[in-house]
């Protein structure tokens, strides 16, 4: 286990020091408005992804292994390739994506989801060496892709990040298809629950959207892309930090999901939580003490004053390194319902308070309506856990158990 989560930690390590490779690359050559028009590409590419993933998504980790996964690996590059036409017509048609780079977009959502849909099967198969090695290829191809296309073709236009996205995207959908088609093709037997595959992969797909608009859907409330850019570069940094919460997660989904519920499966997802929190804690310190000079110097004179946006996002940050842990656990049981309604509270306050913060606040609007988001999801997650587990709430407080389960994992 402590060899698994060394792995786990490293692997997430590396992909948060390439993403910020990425993001000074792209901030630096680019500019902040770029940036932003880059921020709101990426998020229909999510919205895309998420409505896709109720057929490809890591609600599949619990049903995998009993399935006919040849028949469900048709289905879902199917649906994929259904989906990826679809939404790129619908986004040129509300004027949320270029017409002239409508193929190219198209491919890009394909490649998007299909790579997740393999890296899903690799986990649930519980191959974390070739799950994390893949992990780190997509932004590293992206990391040199954006230094030929800025640094050495000179290109400071959008089109400078969208092409790198493509072709790293495309080389890692070669790489993981390769490695997931063996996999494949020895399960073409086992049950077929399509109707629950369905389901629960709707409850699942709808608590990411909810947990991901609880930020990014001030993207289109902003008013302009130069604070668009400035915003998600600074939640862009500070979520970095979350590659702490990253590394566990793996860990928790696959572990519980192969174990099922039980005292040990609960010990490990609850002590992971509270250990992610302290370390993203102790990570958010670390960024308190760095000059706001520094961002500037990395990221360029367009950044000013990114830091005090960065540090009024950490309440936020350090409500999902716990509930983060938690909600991977539900999902390991299959238990997505529950992880839906409390994400809800902090979508609904989202949606309502957003528009009416922001006009009035603007970028304190939107990290007064992210951080109160996060924080009612939070705890609607952790209220929940405890009843589920019928644990008191001073188990929270238990050092001494925590210190145990610990032990054992590393013992193990």
């Amino acid at each position: 286990m402590l060899k698994t989560i060394v792995q786990s930690l490293l692997t997430r390590g590396g992909v948060a020091i390439l993403n910020f490779l990425i993001l000074i690359l792209s901030s630096r050559y680019l500019g902040v408005a770029t940036r932003g028009e880059v921020s709101v590409m990426i998020l229909n590419l999510a919205a895309v992804q998420i409505i896709n993933e109720i057929i490809t998504g890591y609600s599949l980790v619990s049903f995998i292994k009993r399935i006919q996964l040849t028949r469900l690996y048709r289905l879902g590059l199917v649906v994929t390739l259904g989906v990826a036409g679809l939404s790129t017509l619908f986004l040129v048609g509300i004027g949320k994506s270029k017409p002239e780079t409508i193929w190219l977009v198209m491919g890009l959502t394909f490649l998007v989801v299909g790579n997740t849909f393999n890296l899903v099967i690799l986990l649930a198969k519980e191959d974390l060496k070739k799950y994390n090695a893949f992990s780190l290829l997509q932004p590293f191809l992206l990391l040199m892709g954006l230094f030929i296309s800025t640094r050495l073709l000179g290109i400071d236009t959008f089109e400078g990040y969208l092409y790198p996205l493509f072709f790293s995207f495309l080389i890692s959908f070669g790489f993981t298809s390769y490695a997931t088609l063996p996999l494949v093709k020895k399960q073409a037997r086992g049950e077929w629950p399509w109707k629950r595959i369905v389901l629960i992969g709707f409850y699942c797909q709808m608590a990411i959207f909810m947990h991901v608009l609880s930020n990014r859907y001030s993207y289109y409330l902003l008013e302009t892309n130069a604070q668009v850019g400035l915003y998600s570069s600074a939640c862009s940094l500070m979520e970095s930090i979350w590659v702490i919460m990253a590394a566990f997660n793996p860990i928790v989904l696959s572990k519980v999901a192969n174990r099922g519920d039980g005292v040990y499966s609960r010990s490990i997802a609850f002590t992971l939580a509270k250990l992610s929190f302290l370390l993203t804690l102790c990570a958010g310190l670390v960024v308190l003490v760095l000059p706001d000079a520094l961002f500037t110097f990395i990221l360029g004179k367009s950044f000013v004053g990114i830091k005090p946006i960065m540090l009024a996002y950490l309440p936020g940050i350090l409500c999902i390194s716990f509930s983060g842990i938690i909600a991977h656990y539900f999902s390991a049981l299959g238990q997505l319902k529950r992880t839906l309604i409390c994400n809800s509270f902090g979508f609904v306050f989202t949606i309502v308070m957003a528009p009416f913060l922001i006009k009035q606040h603007g970028l304190q609007g939107a990290l007064w309506v992210a951080n109160i988001s996060y924080a009612l999801s939070s705890l609607a997650l952790v209220s929940s856990f405890l009843v589920y587990t019928k644990q008191p709430l001073r188990t929270i407080f238990n050092v001494r158990a925590d210190w145990n389960t610990l032990k054992t994992l590393l013992k193990s």
